[in-house]
């Protein structure tokens, strides 16, 4: 695996194209118990379970558990913030102001 990352890197550095080294993170896909570590001119990058892209929350085995939580997490959240808002149309007009 490392000796791809030296090869991305060559054909990198011929194309003039610079690779952000604080957002740089890895997948393995499957049943992979174990990897090396792996680097980047250097720096190593960290292996991750999951990553978001494009608002769909990804995860090493492609199912959709964890975008399923945390889309959960965002309706209850917003559920909560309508429930307040509908307690404040609720108040009388000294309570709203003494908020």
């Amino acid at each position: 695996m490392q000796s791809v990352m030296i090869k991305f890197s060559s054909w990198c550095s011929e194309n003039e194209l610079i690779i952000s080294t604080d957002k740089k993170n890895y997948i393995l896909f499957g049943k992979v118990a174990r990897s090396s570590k792996m680097t980047w001119n250097g720096y190593i990058i960290n292996r991750v379970i999951s990553f978001k892209y494009l608002g769909i929350h990804v995860d090493d085995r492609l199912n959709w558990l964890e975008h399923i939580n945390k889309q959960e997490e965002k309706v209850i959240k917003m559920q909560q913030n309508h429930k307040r808002i509908a307690e404040l149309g609720n108040l009388s007009d000294t309570q709203k102001y003494s908020l």
